[in-house]
């Protein structure tokens, strides 16, 4: 029963932890292409799992690029890094800021 006990508690605090560490690691560094390893990722560092409105894939916020498709000039749809999704809305983004002009007062951060 002791052997039982002590094997358990080496993988729950042995185990577990180095495994958990080299998962993070890998998806942290993008060395990680698993869907199931980032959603985990995602979930377990309280980022968001969300589909990616233009190629309906699922991505987590530590994935996201740094476009968005603009709704208004205060709102927007993240997009996953994804080369096609970032480029098809910076097209989008640069089109909505020439189509439509800023509200009165609206100051852009530098």
């Amino acid at each position: 029963m002791k052997t039982l006990l002590r094997w358990t508690a080496f993988f729950i605090l042995g185990v577990v932890p180095i495994a958990f560490f080299l998962v993070t690691m890998a998806v942290k560094n993008g060395l990680s292409k698993n869907r199931f390893l980032n959603k985990i990722y995602a979930k377990t560092h309280h980022y968001f799992w969300i589909k990616c409105p233009l190629c309906q894939n699922y991505f987590g916020g530590h994935e996201s690029g740094e476009n968005y498709i603009m709704t208004s000039w205060f709102t927007g749809r993240v997009v996953c890094s994804n080369d096609e999704c970032q480029n098809a809305a910076k097209k989008q983004m640069l089109q909505f800021m020439k189509d439509n002009p800023p509200p009165v007062g609206y100051v852009r951060e530098k």
